[in-house]
């Protein structure tokens, strides 16, 4: 677990609903944070529960659905690291930034594809549906500056 001097400070942006919250299988990362905010994290947008909605299976892993959307293949080598121990080393580092790097463009791409579904653009296949996930979030990437 993450070892915080003061969290308090970090809890009223977390707790702030004006500032979604974007995670992957959010509830163990909700009740890691619980003791800290006090409250639950709010809004929070999950993205393995939105890629379920949109067809993919109820739990994909974070990295396969990078690898199915944006064909990039995620490092695996530190998901059983003791993140207590300091300092993290550039590979830590470099891990975590690719362990959330892709959530907003993720969210951004399940957003899209859920209101043309929503306005009855057809894509009821899986493979559509992905495709247009996919568009999405290379579009999403693109105007971040992040692909």
């Amino acid at each position: 677990m993450l070892a915080i001097a003061d969290g308090g400070a970090l809890a009223p942006v977390l707790t702030d609903p004006g500032r979604p919250k974007i995670l992957h299988a959010a509830r163990q990362d909700i009740e890691a944070l619980l003791p800290l905010t006090g409250t639950p994290l709010a809004p929070v947008f999950d993205t393995q529960q939105a890629a379920a909605l949109l067809g993919f299976p109820a739990q994909i892993g974070y990295a396969e659905l990078v690898r199915q959307l944006l064909g990039v293949e995620l490092a695996k080598g530190h998901a059983r690291t003791d993140w207590s121990r300091r300092p993290l080393s550039q590979e830590q580092l470099a891990y975590a930034a690719d362990d959330v790097r892709y959530l907003p463009a993720i969210a951004a791409g399940a957003r899209g594809s859920a209101s043309r579904r929503q306005a009855g653009v057809p894509g009821s296949t899986k493979s559509r549906r992905r495709f247009a996930i996919s568009r999405s979030i290379a579009w999403s990437l693109r105007r971040r500056g992040g692909a």
